[in-house]
């Protein structure tokens, strides 16, 4: 009788180690389908950027999601077949005890622990702690794979892949789209590795930003809108276009409000004996409330660029154009077609081959502001140019001009005529390991009176988009300075070398300075806009704390000097 019981029990004990062996393995499977399939890309690229046996082999489960779905089920489902026959055979032991309720019990029971400490809460904490338990639960399904794999590929193609097509036919699976954060965190990752450049992940930022953006935010204002009379007659519109240089004008019938079309200036010169009425072009109305991508779908769909936008009583809040929109994605004023340069030689116009505007300090991001917010102090340089080749070895005169859409005055300086520009090559410098526009100076410095130190940084930053441009060659963001500014930072002590590229981009400034402790290690006599980047090279000396940059000459003008493609390396 003894030998009896304690053989009962010992089957007893070992059927509850089975039962606790299998609910663990129960909560691996169920808890790795949530863990897997929960991870983000960012968060599997991150795996894979790191590095590791165990990254990768998260990594290369993700590869094959199908293949990896199949053999968690095909494993959770045999642990919870073999954890019911367990605990069936566990209470079979205990039916003396139980009598006729043996049955419920053990199924009530089977029930209560797959359901939580199967499913439930392995699932739970695998969402909440994905990124860390991957790594742990990724041999598992590896190893599995070597033995259910056989069989779930049988299955796949006997039941799944039938049962599929039967059911979905041949639609793709849906792929989910990415989040802005995780588009954002991917654009901050490919700009860190070097696979995109500053200017580049700007105007992303801006791309993934516009769906915030309404029409109101990027139009003309309606009090910049200029208009005309249809009643006015075409001649008075064919003298407003010569004045205000419009290549089109919206026209309304007695009120500004009742706007009726556009008349183009090409179709009404055209055509001077027609009347103005029958050379008015259909427009099109948008809601100032729309959001930006909605705007650009209606161009691509309807395939214009032009739009009047209303408020909700239905009258004119402005008008908004393709250029617009874009302006808003690059963050950044170009020269705008309203605008109109030209150069007239002996009689003759001629309109500029190449148009740049470089903008130092921080831009209106858009055109709207809030009224009352004051203005970042900035400062805006045009570049035309004109290839009057055929004009060489002749004596002209010269007239240039300029049409603003308010017929603001414009004024010129700094004119130079030259030969023909050629490209600077590209210097042998090594790609500094730290860019200089990358760091926040330790301290700025500015001899212009009243002018913000911020004015002469260009920080490399999405909130910013001020190319920089030397001699016709375009770099990324760097640190610009208005002639009489300087900047310190602090070094590193691991950095032992700082190279980079200086020059000018307005005017002429110098010497330009590079100081290391205070002390002068580096200078140029001066440098002018014609002149190419010249390449720096210093090597720090060891226990050096700090390096300034100085540019120094007349702090009247808009003289600006740029250190481009610069920083500080180990070696």
């Amino acid at each position: 009788m003894l030998a009896t019981v304690d053989t009962s029990w010992t089957h007893l004990g070992l059927s509850l180690a089975a039962i606790a062996v299998l609910v663990t393995l129960s909560a691996a499977y169920s808890s790795s389908e949530s863990i897997l399939f929960s991870l983000s890309r960012m968060q599997v690229q991150r795996f894979q950027a790191r590095g590791g046996a165990l990254g990768q082999l998260v990594v290369h489960l993700l590869r094959s999601p199908q293949r990896t779905l199949t053999v968690i089920l095909l494993g959770n489902t045999t642990v919870n077949v073999l954890l019911y026959a367990n605990v069936y055979v566990f209470f079979e032991g205990l039916e003396p005890r139980l009598g006729p309720a043996t049955g419920v019990v053990a199924a009530l029971f089977s029930l209560l622990v797959v359901a939580v400490c199967g499913e439930a809460l392995p699932k739970t904490v695998g969402v909440a702690l994905a990124p860390r338990l991957a790594p742990l639960v990724a041999p598992l399904v590896h190893l599995s794979g070597y033995v259910l794999g056989p069989v779930g590929r049988v299955l796949h193609v006997l039941l799944a892949e039938p049962l599929s097509r039967l059911l979905l036919g041949r639609r793709a699976a849906a792929v989910e789209p990415m989040s802005t954060p995780e588009l954002k965190t991917l654009l901050e990752m490919s700009r860190r590795r070097g696979m995109i450049n500053p200017v580049e992940d700007a105007f992303l930022r801006e791309v993934i930003d516009l769906g915030h953006l309404r029409v109101r935010d990027v139009m003309v204002p309606r009090v910049e809108v200029v208009t005309y009379d249809l009643n006015g007659g075409a001649a008075g519109l064919r003298e407003l276009m010569r004045r205000t240089r419009r290549k089109k004008v919206p026209v309304h019938e007695g009120h500004v409000d009742r706007i009726v079309g556009l008349v183009y200036a090409k179709i009404l010169f055209l055509n001077p004996d027609k009347p103005l009425r029958s050379l008015v072009q259909p427009v099109r109305f948008v809601p100032e409330l729309a959001r930006c991508e909605q705007l650009l779908h209606h161009f691509r769909t309807t395939r214009s660029q032009l739009a009047i936008a209303v408020d909700e009583y239905g009258g004119m809040a402005g008008l908004v154009t393709l250029e617009d929109v874009l302006e808003a994605i690059v963050a950044a004023e170009g020269f705008d077609q309203r605008e109109h340069f030209e150069l007239v030689v002996d009689g003759q116009s001629f309109e500029p081959s190449d148009a740049r505007l470089i903008t130092l300090g921080p831009q209106r991001k858009h055109r709207r502001v809030q009224s009352g917010s004051p203005s970042p102090p900035t400062t805006k340089c045009m570049f035309l140019r004109w290839d009057l080749q055929q004009f060489a070895g002749r004596v002209i005169n010269l007239e240039l001009s300029a049409v603003s859409p308010n017929d603001r005055p414009q004024q010129w300086y700094g004119l130079r005529f030259t030969g023909p520009l050629d490209e600077p090559p590209d210097e042998p410098l090594p790609r500094p390991q730290v860019l200089l526009s990358d760091l926040k100076p330790a301290s700025v410095k500015s001899a212009r009176d009243g002018q913000s130190p911020q004015a002469n940084r260009l920080p490399r930053s999405s909130k910013y988009n001020s190319s920089i441009r030397i001699r016709g060659r375009l770099f990324e963001q760097g640190f610009a300075f208005a002639a009489g500014s300087e900047a310190t930072f602090d070094l590193d002590p691991s950095w032992r070398r700082f190279t980079g590229l200086v020059g000018c981009c307005v005017d002429a400034v110098g010497p330009v300075q590079v100081l290391v402790d205070g002390k002068v290690v580096h200078e140029i006599a001066q440098i002018d806009e014609l002149a190419p980047a010249a390449p720096i090279d210093i090597a720090l000396p060891e226990g050096a704390q700090s390096l300034t940059l100085r540019v120094l000459g007349s702090t009247t003008g808009y003289s600006v000097a740029a250190f481009v493609e610069s920083g500080f390396s180990p070696q």
